[in-house]
């Protein structure tokens, strides 16, 4: 038999074993002269796995005992942070055509040219083409024949529909609140949480952020409302929304759509059915009533083409 000599562990089974720098590891592993595994007889494989095995252990109980040093209370510990929601590329492409037209960058019945949309945003056409599928089932772009892929438009017969549904569900929603509140005080917490980051994104002069929280303080509603058929029938427009709150930006002054959310929580505090089913109305079919958004379009596409 040869003499002992040292064998290191390679970068690929280094990262197959999930092995820190810090780990023994990353030392040069002495055991029975060999190049391969595959040429070990039985016990030196067995030492060479027992080596490995017991380096992990050590790695994973040093990772362990730091992490619980992290955590331990302190004056130095960090404040508990919020968890990161997972992302994929094509959600990225979908939330960025999303803001494009909530901005006017694009506008309602543009053509949407996949190979023009991946030059942009330096992706392949691959999560470009899934992003476009997604929003077609959302009803934000529709593929018509012969003229490809285009936005929704925003004509009046369109919006007063979408504006019915969401009146009839988030009034739903808004009662299921008042009928939870007696047994769930702070019922209404996260709404408020959502009030206050819409009048920092208005103090930040953010009119997309208005126009996301916008989307998210209705998403909430719902939410809290307890009833997951609502707002998996509520979800579905809440792109549609985010859009017709971006263009409406464009129309209104953003501090105005910040009172109006105030106006919709007191009422919900109050308590009283009536007029929370009042506000709800006003505030979802009312307030977009008075706003032209086809002649936004209209303007904008004029003045688009002035420029070019």
């Amino acid at each position: 038999m040869n003499s002992a000599a040292p064998v290191a562990i390679s970068m690929r089974q280094r990262l197959i074993f999930g092995i820190p720098r810090s780990s023994l590891l990353w030392a040069d592993l002495s055991v029975l002269n060999c190049r391969h595994l595959s040429r070990m007889d039985g016990m030196v494989k067995l030492s060479y796995r027992m080596i490995v095995y017991n380096a992990i252990m050590q790695s994973r109980s040093s990772s362990q005992e730091m992490h619980a040093k992290d955590t331990q209370p302190g004056t130095d510990a960090l404040p508990r942070l919020a968890p990161l929601e997972a992302r994929t590329l094509v959600d990225q492409v979908v939330d960025a055509i999303v803001e494009a037209t909530a901005t006017g960058a694009f506008l309602p019945g543009d053509r949407i040219v996949e190979a023009e949309v991946a030059r942009a945003l330096n992706v392949s056409r691959v999560p470009v083409r899934e992003a476009l599928r997604i929003l077609e089932s959302q009803g934000i772009v529709v593929n018509e024949r012969y003229r490809g892929m285009r936005l929704m438009d925003v004509s009046a017969d369109r919006l007063e529909k979408i504006l019915k549904v969401r009146n009839a569900l988030e009034t739903l929603a808004a009662h299921e609140v008042l009928d939870l509140k007696p047994e769930h005080p702070d019922i209404l917490s996260p709404l408020e949480a959502r009030v206050r980051e819409l009048h920092a994104a208005v103090a930040a002069g953010d009119s997309f952020g208005v126009a996301r929280l916008d989307t998210e303080f209705h998403r909430t509603l719902c939410k809290i409302s307890g009833n997951g058929v609502l707002l998996q029938s509520w979800e579905p427009l809440s792109r549609q929304l985010t859009i017709i709150f971006g263009l409406s930006t464009l129309q209104k002054p953003i501090e105005s759509i910040a009172r109006e959310h105030d106006d919709v929580l007191d009422a919900l505090r109050a308590g009283d059915r009536a007029a929370v089913t009042e506000m709800i109305r006003v505030h979802i079919l009312d307030y977009s009533r008075e706003l032209d958004y086809e002649g936004l379009v209209r303007a904008h596409r004029f003045g688009r083409t002035a420029k070019e």
